[in-house]
């Protein structure tokens, strides 16, 4: 029997990339992540913690972060782990 090597193709490198702060806003986004909470992952300010707001609302929402960044990671572990190809060596 041959043996079998994994790789990931090129779709994989472009998920990937996806992980950094534009890609990953849109993607908690779309997995249904409140916009206040992926503000709150990505350290920025915005209108939900911006002026007056973000004086009085000291919340960190630490869980509401976790749950974030847990789905965040497993969307993107199964993105990757259906992007491996196995191939025969020769």
């Amino acid at each position: 029997m041959a043996a079998q090597k994994s790789y990931r193709s090129s779709t994989c490198f472009h998920i990937a990339s996806k992980t950094t702060s534009p890609g990953s806003s849109t993607g908690m986004a779309d997995l249904g992540v409140q916009p206040h909470i992926v503000e709150a992952v990505l350290n920025h300010v915005s209108g939900h913690k911006a002026g007056v707001a973000g004086i009085y609302n000291r919340a960190t929402y630490s869980e509401e972060k976790k749950a974030a960044l847990t789905a965040w990671a497993n969307h993107i572990s199964v993105t990757l782990s259906d992007n491996v190809h196995q191939l025969k060596h020769a």
